[in-house]
């Protein structure tokens, strides 16, 4: 009975401890500049084990990581469980696959870019002898939640402080930087724009569809509402044109699909192919015990080398 209670004392602890930072979106009156804006939760652990910080501003200062470093940043395990207003729309998919270390930088990735942080400064040893990279697990992120496209302005950067800035016992520091130059308060504010026509078109739709049904009502609502367009280099608010009945193309058209499944309850996730001639994303939705594709941008203005037009069902529902 002791040890029960103090495990739930322990966990309220952790709870608290977490939450005593705003976790919800900033608005653009909170920017401050890189000197000042590191935010931390103050750890009840003498040694953490890995050391996170944020910053917003225009530049990144070593000078600021170190000080945060020593006194002022978040214990990576804080965010083991960490959720926010907009983990609803996230199908995890791609998350369950990875391992305890590896998940704790997805949600470190996730509340960053949910916060529209600049930077993000963490311990490189947090992947110590994981197959994924700091990129892999970016990209992974990207797949699993609908309101991260693929057109980030993403940069990751080795980062060294020398022995005594920013660690205990005089040791070096080695941390990988995570800049984010285009995922803006405006971009998401688009993206709340996107999330609230989805929950619009999931009131409208048909009582009683089955999970193959609704994917099928997604699937011409977007198919036949929105045009596929390259578009210009920049930032492109790819998911919420995709979704207003716009003009986007394959990363808009699977992000306003995902989001659309996830929130009427089927299970979707984006794909994504990179080459050298290109990329594609498209996704994967799950009825009947299987996974299916769908690639909604197939039936978007493509044609075929006869120049005929694609039939409208081309892309839904074929397997690997």
């Amino acid at each position: 009975m002791k040890k029960r209670a103090f495990t739930f004392a322990l966990s309220l602890l952790l709870v608290f401890v977490l939450f005593a930072c705003d976790t919800a979106v900033p608005t653009d009156e909170s920017s401050e500049d890189a000197s000042s804006c590191a935010e931390s939760v103050c750890s009840t652990v003498e040694e953490p084990v890995y050391k996170v910080v944020f910053f917003r501003g225009e530049t990144f200062s070593e000078e600021a990581a170190a000080n945060a470093l020593r006194s002022n940043y978040y214990r990576a395990e804080a965010f083991a469980d960490l959720e926010s207003e907009y983990s609803q729309y996230n199908s995890y998919i791609h998350y369950e696959s990875l391992t305890e270390n590896e998940k704790l930088l997805y949600r470190i990735y996730e509340y960053a870019l949910y916060n529209s942080y600049r930077f993000v400064l963490f311990d490189a040893s947090l992947l110590e002898g994981s197959e994924q990279t700091a990129g892999s697990i970016l990209r992974i992120l990207s797949a699993d939640s609908p309101l991260l496209e693929q057109n980030l302005w993403l940069a990751l950067d080795e980062i060294k402080l020398p022995a005594g800035e920013g660690s205990e016992g005089g040791a070096e520091f080695n941390g990988i930087l995570l800049t984010c130059d285009n995922f803006t308060f405006e971009l998401f504010g688009k993206k709340k724009d996107a999330i609230a026509i989805a929950e619009k078109i999931i009131e409208e739709m048909p009582e009683r569809l089955s999970p193959m049904e609704s994917a099928k009502h997604f699937y011409k609502i977007l198919g036949r509402n929105t045009t596929y367009d390259i578009g210009e280099d920049g930032i492109q608010n790819y998911l919420y044109d995709a979704i207003s009945g716009q003009s986007t193309h394959c990363d808009g058209f699977a992000n306003a699909y995902s989001l659309l499944c996830n929130m009427a309850g089927v299970p979707c996730y984006e794909k994504i192919c990179n080459s050298p001639d290109g990329g594609h994303t498209w996704n994967a939705i799950y009825f009947n015990h299987s996974w299916y594709n769908v690639d909604v941008s197939a039936i978007a203005n493509f044609k075929d080398g006869d120049g005929r037009e694609t039939p409208f069902w081309y892309g839904f529902g074929f397997q690997d």
